[in-house]
């Protein structure tokens, strides 16, 4: 037995480090074809040539975004469990879940619709040629890109997920 013991782990080694090649090639090749941001590359709003100005809309744009999200957040979670605790029950009245649904669908609309007038006075702001590239990138990463709050910004600007310890 020890004297395959090497040949085993050689076996092991170029197998692991296969799947890592892959792994990485694979990723790469998915970030590509569905226009996710890859580290060390240019985040999609950078590949837009964005003058200051720009940046500052952009950026002002995100910012209300994500403090209706905040401010709306609890409500919005009232809601959503709401909406369990009533899925929950052995026979749950579907008038009450419509009615539910309906209203988190409101509430998360109207975070979208301010964001809209915003969107649409950057987009005029822009050159032929970054529409064309804005264009191209929501084709890839939907529409919402430049307004949601999620995107952008530096990691040390961005809140760390629920239930991380603070930072301290």
């Amino acid at each position: 037995m020890r004297r395959y013991l090497p040949w085993i782990l050689l076996a092991v080694s170029v197998a692991l480090n296969a799947f890592f090649v892959g792994g990485h090639i694979y990723a790469r090749r998915m970030a590509e074809v569905h226009g996710f941001h890859r580290p060390g590359g240019p985040p999609p709003v950078e590949q837009l040539g964005l003058t200051s100005e720009q940046k500052e809309m952009i950026g002002k744009m995100r910012a209300s975004m994500r403090e209706r999200v905040r401010v709306g957040r609890p409500i919005d979670r009232e809601l959503g469990l709401a909406l369990f605790d009533e899925l929950l029950k052995p026979t749950h009245d579907g008038a009450s879940l419509d009615a539910m649904a309906r209203q988190l669908s409101e509430r998360r609309a109207a975070y979208v619709r301010p964001g809209l007038d915003d969107l649409s006075a950057f987009l005029r702001s822009l050159s032929p040629e970054q529409r064309t590239r804005v264009r191209e990138v929501v084709e890839h990463r939907g529409p919402t890109f430049l307004i949601a709050p999620w995107g952008g910004g530096e990691r040390s600007e961005r809140r760390p997920p629920p239930g991380a310890p603070p930072k301290g």
